[in-house]
């Protein structure tokens, strides 16, 4: 099924939430979230720049 999702669906992003790590062979790229103690905020400036953590 997930071969068939990458050829259909071409340049898109897929999030597959999965605990098999036998599944990790289909994908180029990996998410890890963690969770924190402190209180923290994404931000995103206008591109190139990348997103950043920011303390409220």
């Amino acid at each position: 099924m997930t071969e068939v999702l990458h050829r259909e669906l071409q340049g898109s992003t897929l999030l597959t939430i999965s605990f098999h790590s036998t599944l990790a062979h289909f994908y180029t790229r990996k998410l890890v979230l963690d969770r924190i103690c402190e209180d923290k905020y994404l931000t995103c400036s206008p591109e190139p720049a990348p997103c950043a953590l920011r303390e409220p």
